[in-house]
């Protein structure tokens, strides 16, 4: 057997098992274990922050990952002060 024959049989069974997954996610039901919209305190904590510090104008010139984790930070330190 050619190497592109390999090759051949390899993608048909690849393409095989793609096909089963997707007909299994289907059938897989999903549960409703968590209510939509439930927040804890931690992401009610950043999305006051958030808001608190572009009202302030403080999110100029940084990345969304800065700002999570000068959030990130600021929720340690008061969590651990208490």
């Amino acid at each position: 057997m050619s190497s592109k024959d390999n090759t051949t049989e390899t993608l048909k069974r690849l393409e095989a098992r793609v096909a089963e997954l997707e007909r299994e996610k289907d059938k897989v039901e999903k549960k409703p274990s968590r209510k939509k919209g439930v927040q804890t305190e931690y992401t009610k904590f950043c999305k006051r922050r958030r808001q608190e510090m572009k009202d302030a104008g403080e999110l100029e010139g940084l990345t969304f990952g800065d700002v999570s984790k000068n959030i990130a930070k600021e929720w340690k330190e008061n969590n651990n002060k208490a």
